[in-house]
């Protein structure tokens, strides 16, 4: 499974299905190659401090693990692609730096 997969299928297991649409909807216009895909998902409606799917807690510690993970892979790879938003940025050099 893919990160955004993985991310979407724990927010829905965790109660969040509005976050886990959104995730999915990224998910599946990655696979299509959409084009603005990665300012979509460098939005701060995905990585911003509060109100955002990062700042997100899921209430079970081994999901909330899986979830950080996956997030993690996600910011690494905007970085290494070079397409990462200020707020995608700050959270990859904050789970780094963890």
């Amino acid at each position: 499974m893919l990160p955004l997969e993985t991310i979407a299928e724990l927010l829905s297991r965790s109660g969040h299905p509005i976050h886990a649409t959104q995730m999915r909807s990224l998910a599946a216009r990655e696979e299509m190659r959409i084009d603005g895909f990665w300012e979509d998902l460098g939005a701060s409606s995905v990585w911003g401090a509060s109100d955002s799917i990062a700042s997100l807690q899921l209430p079970d510690s081994e999901q909330e693990q899986h979830f950080r993970r996956a997030l993690f892979q996600v910011a690494e790879e905007m970085e290494l692609r070079g397409v990462g938003s200020a707020e995608s940025k700050a959270y990859f050099e904050r789970m780094r730096a963890s």
